[in-house]
């Protein structure tokens, strides 16, 4: 009867350290598919910041824009100067730096 009792833990420990090594592999594919795709995230966000800027973009800029000024996160010359930068933009990396510190950047 020991016996039997002995091999039943054993088999019974043997199992538990089986799932326990399974459940440590699904996490550790689940966190590198995660990384995986904040990686084509971050690509992908970093292709649209290399691209031209439209007339869209830029107007959702000046509407943040309006927004901050309208809340007094910017003063009337800040504002000013910010709106003239995002109408000359070339690029959306550009249009997003004027908008960097309120908050808003990177919104698209």
């Amino acid at each position: 009867m020991g016996k039997v009792v002995v091999v039943v833990l054993i088999a019974a420990v043997v199992v538990a350290v089986a799932i326990g090594a399974a459940v440590i592999a699904l996490r550790q594919a689940a966190h590198r598919r995660r990384q995986v795709q904040d990686k084509q995230r971050r690509s992908a966000y970093e292709r649209w910041l290399d691209t031209r800027a439209t007339d869209e973009d830029r107007q959702r800029a000046l509407a943040q824009l309006a927004d901050a000024y309208a809340v007094g996160q910017l003063t009337h010359d800040e504002h000013d100067k910010r709106t003239a930068d995002v109408l000359a933009a070339v690029t959306n990396r550009h249009v997003q730096s004027c908008l960097r510190d309120l908050g808003t950047a990177g919104q698209q």
